[in-house]
């Protein structure tokens, strides 16, 4: 019984820690103003842009385009491409569709998907103050990435995500 009781304990306060108190830590620290953007950094934030893909290379190149000409600000430092071991094509095929040192192409592991490539182009990313995990059909209007980063490196947002629609000229802003 004495066994039982011990067992109730630890895992109430293991409900307790995990549910209320960590979380009100980080409400705390956030609003104290403790993040990485908070620290009186005059330097642009690094942004590393990640792309998971089994698309045709065409697709894929185009959004190395648009990552790297839509917002110049938004400081993408590195560009990484996660190709899905099930894709169609190789990584050679992605890697001619990229101007040498743009973009860095890395293989997910087998048995393939979406979270094996992103995996491969996360690990294969450099350090880097924000990752942007962008999809190969989305395409982003200029200034969209930097207002992002801007939200995100002000605090109280740790992250972003979601479906958006594009507006009739085909832009996400």
């Amino acid at each position: 019984m004495t066994g039982l009781l011990s067992l109730s304990i630890a895992a109430s306060l293991a409900l307790l820690l995990t549910w209320i108190v960590y979380p009100l830590w980080c409400s705390i620290r956030t609003r104290q103003g403790q993040h990485p953007g908070s620290r009186g950094e005059d330097r642009k934030s690094r942004v590393a842009a990640i792309i998971a893909t089994r698309d045709e290379p065409a697709l894929v190149a185009r959004r190395i385009d648009n990552l790297t000409h839509a917002d110049p600000a938004a400081n993408i430092t590195s560009i990484v491409v996660g190709v899905d071991a099930t894709s169609a094509w190789s990584l050679r095929d992605y890697s001619r569709v990229s101007p040498p040192g743009v973009a860095t192409f890395v293989a997910g592991a087998p048995p393939g998907g979406k979270a094996t490539a992103l995996n491969a182009a996360v690990a294969a990313s450099p350090p880097s103050d924000l990752i942007l995990i962008a999809d190969t059909a989305q395409t982003f209007a200029p200034g969209a990435i930097r207002h992002l980063v801007d939200a995100i490196m002000a605090g109280g947002w740790s992250g972003a995500s979601g479906v958006v629609k594009p507006t009739n000229a085909g832009f996400l802003g």
